[in-house]
């Protein structure tokens, strides 16, 4: 956090929030945010997600759908990534300059997140 205060709720500033609605083949590339700390909850994940999940657990690791979020250098013996599958309610909390990325996914729906960036402003209390 650029100002050196600590989050609280007199000096959380919100400063861009949006919805992101996509559906098969839909993804979102590697990028990172603007502000202190960025955050996102699912609201809607297509019916048969698991299945696609499942299905790709038998020759290699799930990504379809997935939201990954990277940090450092590739190093052997050290992982530089982490994925989380999305569920309605999950709610996400990085740093805005946390790069990360979201994968396609191929079943019928949507797949539904609202995120949000936002600034720690440095209020002095009178």
């Amino acid at each position: 956090m650029g100002t050196g205060a600590k989050p609280t709720l007199d000096n959380i500033h919100l400063t861009h929030s949006w919805v992101v609605s996509q559906y098969a083949g839909d993804f979102n590339p590697f990028h990172h945010h603007n502000g202190d700390f960025s955050a996102g909850v699912y609201l809607k994940v297509p019916d048969g997600m698991n299945d696609e999940w499942e299905e790709d657990f038998q020759d290699h690791y799930p990504a379809k759908g997935l939201i990954e979020f990277g940090f450092g250098e590739s190093q052997p013996f050290r992982a530089d990534n982490i994925k989380f599958k999305p569920e309605v309610g999950k709610f996400l909390v990085f740093p805005s300059w946390l790069k990360h990325l979201v994968y396609p996914f191929s079943v019928e729906g949507e797949r539904r997140m609202m995120s949000f960036n936002a600034t720690i402003i440095n209020r002095t209390k009178e």
